[in-house]
């Protein structure tokens, strides 16, 4: 599910996304979903930025681990998770 998972001792360390913006991606998220909001969240190919901020977004909501929503997200759907993606949701909220 989760693939790519690259170390700092690989010589990368991240695939270049900036660390606020995936904590404003999330924090958006999160407060539609408190308010009550229909939100759609949408990538080229719905396979890792997409269900990567949903469940991230859901497991604060839902006060429940990150790994568990995206597997039941994985119930529904393919997915094909970057690992380096992951790795900066999780520093960045």
């Amino acid at each position: 599910m989760i693939t790519g998972q690259d170390t700092p001792d690989s010589g990368t360390l991240n695939i270049g996304n900036k660390k606020q913006i995936l904590a404003q991606a999330v924090k958006t998220t999160l407060d539609l979903l408190a308010s009550g909001t229909t939100t759609l969240i949408a990538c080229s190919a719905g396979t890792s930025r997409a269900p990567s901020v949903a469940a991230f977004a859901l497991a604060k909501h839902l006060s429940e681990p990150p790994a568990d929503v995206l597997a039941r997200i994985a119930e529904l759907r393919a997915l094909e998770v970057n690992g380096l993606l992951w790795k900066e949701l999780s520093d960045a909220t």
